[in-house]
């Protein structure tokens, strides 16, 4: 159990690390008038419950299942890690050549836009942007460990506690550090507008082949 609930909270960390753009969107949101920080918090709350949500169906749906080894379920189960790795790798591999090519992508659209939406508006954007893969992923680890429906449960709320808690950091460092905040946001803006592109990349490709080799173990041993 103790090394399902470390593979989760690791997973908690890829996926957060991941998407440096999600916490551009906490950072962009904090500063605006007249919704500001209600706006970042609604946006940290959409990406929690979107993850919740992925968690509840994909640990509750499938609970009674035998993913024993050797099992039907655990085939299945690691073959769609197997799927989803390639297809992280793959969006790894087009990415890293679209940036050797044109360099790093601009921000996307919505984060132009981030700073002027209202608290709804924030939370459906939080809940759109995760990388769903990866909370895919943890929900596999979680069924092929076998542990049963509470214990999982309990497992993939490190791993929502993990993510969440690094996007919702720019909120922390500001009630921690009020006369400081502004310069240590733009610090930390500035450094993920620099390296966002290539540590997105990096990221995915390394998620995508522990997926990958995840999934093709679990069909070898099965």
């Amino acid at each position: 159990m103790l090394t399902l609930v470390i593979e989760c909270a690791v997973l908690g960390i890829a996926l957060t690390a991941a998407s440096p753009i999600a916490i551009m969107g906490v950072l962009v949101m904090m500063p605006s008038m007249p919704h500001g920080r209600r706006s970042a918090v609604a946006f940290v709350a959409g990406w929690a419950s979107a993850l919740l949500a992925i968690g509840l169906i994909g640990l509750i749906g499938p609970s009674g299942v035998d993913f024993g080894k050797g099992s039907t379920a655990s085939t299945v189960t690691a073959g769609v890690q197997l799927g989803l790795g390639i297809a992280s790798l793959g969006y790894a591999v087009v990415r890293y050549r679209r940036i050797r090519a044109h360099g790093s992508p601009p921000p996307p659209k919505w984060l132009e836009r981030a700073g002027h939406v209202p608290p709804p508006a924030a939370f459906g954007m939080g809940a759109f942007l995760p990388y769903y893969v990866v909370a895919l992923a943890c929900v596999g680890e979680i069924l092929l460990a076998n542990v049963g429906l509470g214990a999982g449960l309990a497992a993939y709320l490190v791993f929502l506690a993990f993510t969440t808690g690094l996007l919702a950091s720019p909120l922390v460092v500001v009630a921690m550090s009020k006369e400081r905040a502004p310069e240590r946001l733009a610090s930390m803006g500035a450094w993920l507008d620099r390296n966002s592109g290539m540590l997105i990349t990096i990221l995915v490709a390394t998620i995508g082949l522990l997926l990958a080799a995840r999934g093709l173990h679990g069909l070898l041993s099965s």
